[in-house]
């Protein structure tokens, strides 16, 4: 494994951990929403 492919490997499990992070946030807000009154 060359230091190149190495890093694209990186790059793909930092963008699967942020995109993980995004979705929480995203269903946390959404659970918040539920509760406030109309």
């Amino acid at each position: 494994l060359d230091q190149t492919q190495m890093l694209k490997e990186d790059v793909k499990e930092f963008s699967r951990q942020e995109l993980h992070i995004i979705v929480l946030e995203l269903e946390r807000q959404a659970a918040l929403n539920e509760l406030l009154p109309r």
